[in-house]
């Protein structure tokens, strides 16, 4: 098997078992999300093992507070708070809005009465962007299967209307990952 069949069954492995950890879903919890919030904030993993997680730390909760005890007694007390702190919106030097966010929007705006469906980089140029091509693009801006020198040039080339453009130029966003290896791993 070569090694972009590798990357490709890899890259579809992520895509389809992209579960939020426990202690994201017991904030949420805590935060007093529902059960149908949180699965709609997470549309693209299992969604009958991510209830079983939501119902555990519902439970846990529940369980902790019967106790007379907070939500700290459950050891979670800032953990992944990293995680939560925003960009503060420096887009670590983008002149716009990091593109992994912008792409964010395009994928959270899907169903709404006018989705997002373009993205701006950083010398101005709006580029078209379907659902698919976000997805995938964002995957593989976050995989951790390449190293993260070869992952952040990939983010930063994407800002770039020279960078994102070819990307953008393939309808068939399977054969996205085909031109990451072919760019970045080749």
């Amino acid at each position: 098997m070569s090694e972009m069949q590798k990357l490709m069954e890899t890259l579809a492995q992520i895509n389809e078992d992209k579960m939020p950890s426990k202690a994201h879903i017991m904030k949420m919890c805590k935060d007093g999300k529902s059960k149908k919030e949180i699965c709609d904030m997470h549309p693209d993993c299992d969604q009958g093992k991510l209830k079983d997680m939501i119902d555990d730390c519902m439970k846990e909760l529940k369980e902790s507070i019967e106790e007379g005890g907070d939500y700290d007694d459950l050891g979670l007390s800032g953990l992944g708070s990293e995680l939560d702190k925003d960009d503060d919106g420096d887009g670590a030097g983008y002149k716009q809005a990091p593109m992994y966010d912008q792409l964010g929007k395009v994928l959270d705006s899907r169903g709404n009465p006018n989705p997002v469906s373009t993205v701006t980089t950083d010398d101005g140029k709006e580029f078209k962007v379907t659902v698919d091509q976000a997805r995938t693009i964002r995957m593989l801006m976050t995989t951790e299967k390449v190293k993260p020198m070869v992952r952040k040039k990939f983010q930063d080339d994407m800002q770039k209307s020279t960078g994102i453009a070819d990307f953008l130029d393939i309808k068939d966003y399977h054969e996205i990952p085909q031109l990451f290896v072919k760019r970045y791993l080749g």
